[in-house]
């Protein structure tokens, strides 16, 4: 019989915050932790309208040695190994999910920051940040980073399911971070014309890391990851911009296995076009109405790190004996779905 993956623990930061509880309960009561880029110290001035989030303590991040990309990482990290009560970690390998890599604080400046000069070409590398992890917890079993879009925090979460199933591990560490808000970044979101500009449909970029704890036991002992899939979908390439028949094959298998969710958590990008057809391939597979959580206009889209914030935050919302789909939807044409059943 399959060994059941069990989450154990789990952590986010965003810009709602860093305590779990406080950042579910703002969202259930429709709170927003967006605000105008103007405000935020060294912000890009050509985006100063723009409505984003990002995380507030920035000395937090500001690690002479670290990127803030990699500060961002172990501050997850630290906290959903504390919340799991796990101890001995030498044997955990951890896969690290990232967009857009190490931009902010390496590339870019980052207000109050004195990087060590040793250490540049190890901060603008994409993996750092689970490198990061390892040293400091002193880890000696491998790491791995997954650089899928919006997808990549479920894959990374795929991969380690992957691990566990064929025995590879007996527990893993899964982390996304992701920091966004510099220029360069945005003014490509810009050029593809995502950015929600003036209030009005499009994407709010936002600085966030979340991190998830997962463990083989002989019989499932809280939340259980049940399923994992991930399929290409080329004439989605540009963001949903055409129907997504190939998510809708998808999310029917889903339901003919599974039923249906408790609670469904889309990609939900903020796009009119994705809004559409996203919604037309949820209802295909489901007739009947579902319970449907949206948090990006809590947290905005924190690009790589978004589905796995998400899976956190739904899992602090889901009762018990309830089911929690996510759906994650990335630029190139790539879906990524995870059932989750909390017992």
């Amino acid at each position: 019989m399959a060994p059941s993956l069990t989450i154990r623990g789990t952590a986010c930061l965003t810009c709602l915050g860093d305590d779990l509880a406080v950042q579910a309960a703002a969202v259930q009561k429709g709170q927003s932790g967006l605000r105008p880029l103007a405000e935020l110290d060294g912000s890009p001035a050509d985006f100063s309208d723009l409505q984003a989030g990002w995380i507030q303590d920035r000395s937090r991040l500001a690690h002479r040695i670290w990127s803030p990309l990699s500060m961002a990482a172990l501050i997850v990290a630290q906290q959903a190994v504390a919340s799991s009560g796990w101890r001995d970690l030498h044997d955990v390998p951890i896969f690290f999910a990232t967009s857009r890599g190490s931009v902010a604080g390496v590339r870019e400046p980052w207000p109050g920051r004195r990087p060590t000069p040793l250490m540049t070409a190890s901060n603008s590398l994409p993996a750092e940040p689970a490198a990061a992890i390892s040293s400091e917890w002193g880890t000696h079993a491998p790491w791995q980073t997954v650089s899928s879009g919006c997808c990549a925090g479920l894959d990374a979460l795929h991969l380690a399911s992957v691990w566990l199933r064929s025995g590879e591990a007996q527990r893993a560490l899964v982390v996304a971070a992701d920091l966004p808000l510099t220029h360069s970044i945005l003014q490509d979101y810009d050029t593809a014309g995502i950015l929600a500009h003036g209030g009005g449909l499009g994407m709010h970029p936002s600085e966030g890391a979340a991190a998830l704890c997962l463990e083989s036991t002989p019989s499932g002992e809280g939340p259980e990851l049940v399923e994992m899939l991930s399929l290409s979908e080329p004439e989605a390439r540009f963001g949903g911009n055409r129907p997504l028949p190939l998510l809708a094959e998808a999310l029917a298998g889903l339901a003919s296995r599974h039923g249906k969710p408790d609670l469904l958590v889309p990609h939900a990008s903020g796009t009119a076009k994705h809004k559409i057809h996203e919604t037309q391939a949820i209802e295909a597979a489901w007739s009947q109405a579902l319970h449907l959580a949206t948090f990006k206009q809590a947290t905005g889209h924190c690009v790589g790190a978004s589905a796995l914030i998400e899976v956190v935050l739904g899992l602090e919302l889901l009762p018990a004996a309830s089911s929690l789909l996510k759906i994650a939807s990335a630029l190139g044409g790539k879906h990524s779905c995870a059932w989750i059943r909390r017992s």
